[in-house]
């Protein structure tokens, strides 16, 4: 083959070479001006698992297990929570569709602690987030109530909550009730106590509280929720201090059956998980005997 012909498709070899660069520089740049393209982000066209990461970052930033989530709201008393909720209502109010995804997120865990308002010497009312948030409530799989085993704590779980929780479940999301009892408990020289008789007539001992509507339809509300909702419910009690008919009903000490006594030993432990199902099933209708009867001594 003559040399200028290899001369003349060497030539035509190294333009094609320089053609095809050019091309990929072009193509390039194109697409940095499409990653910097003006306008309304298409948001709902990013898959849902990336939507769902962004929206967590966006309504949790300040701390996922903020007061916020606790006590959600705009009357929080603390400022990091208020400032969460108010970052979460933004994006509440853009649209349903977000409005959605974003109080599935923000919603998803609460803590109430009905606790402060005893402490204050106040009567404890039903907490604003379970009576007036309908739709937020509706999107809560985990809910955590923290009381005490008062008469006008427990009187609201049979009148107010339950039919309350029953919606969550059934025509919302919730999948798990956590009920913390706290510490301070009537005292058996307000409420008597001593011998009690049950359904089954057996003798218990126990303060007479038990025995009174509010702890009967705490009882009763918690029998209901066994049978017809599709849930979870754990009940724990405070470990530190607590009546000593509660022992029958949680753990055993590793030292021995009566080492509790209603003051765990252990330190470490704040919370003790109950039996329930054997706590209905032990004073659900249970009775006072006369008057002349009791022992309270025998508590």
């Amino acid at each position: 083959m003559p040399r200028e012909t290899l001369a003349f498709r060497s030539k035509q070899h190294a333009s094609h070479s320089n053609t095809a660069r050019n091309r990929t520089r072009l193509g390039k740049q194109q697409q940095k001006k499409e990653f910097r393209r003006r306008g309304v982000f298409p948001f709902f066209e990013l898959p849902f698992e990336l939507r769902h990461e962004i929206l967590k970052l966006a309504t949790l930033q300040s701390n996922t297990t903020t007061s916020a989530r606790s006590s959600p709201g705009p009357s929080s008393s603390s400022s990091s929570a208020s400032k969460s909720y108010q970052q979460a209502l933004c994006l509440f109010l853009t649209c349903r569709w977000l409005y959605e995804e974003a109080a599935a997120i923000f919603y998803r865990d609460v803590v109430l602690d009905t606790r402060a308002s005893s402490e204050n010497g106040g009567p404890s009312s039903p907490t604003p987030f379970l009576v007036r948030s309908l739709t937020p409530r509706l999107y809560v799989r985990t809910l955590r109530i923290r009381f005490y085993v008062k008469e006008y704590h427990l009187g609201l779980f049979h009148t107010v909550y339950a039919p309350i929780l029953r919606d969550m479940a059934q025509n919302g999301w919730l999948e798990h009730l956590v009920l913390e009892i706290g510490y301070q408990f009537p005292s058996p020289s307000f409420w008597g106590g001593g011998h009690l008789k049950n359904r089954a007539e057996e003798l218990l001992c126990a303060p007479l509280f038990v025995t009174q509507p509010p702890f009967q339809g705490f009882l009763k509300m918690l029998h209901g929720f066994s049978f017809s909702l599709p849930m979870k419910v754990a009940v724990y009690l405070e470990a530190a201090d607590h009546p000593p008919f509660w022992c029958a009903f949680h753990r055993a000490h590793a030292s021995g059956e009566g080492a509790c006594g209603g003051s765990w030993p252990d330190g470490g432990t704040q919370l003790l998980k109950i039996r329930w199902t054997d706590l209905v099933k032990t004073f659900a209708g249970a009775k006072a005997p006369p008057a002349e009867s009791w022992a309270v001594d025998a508590i």
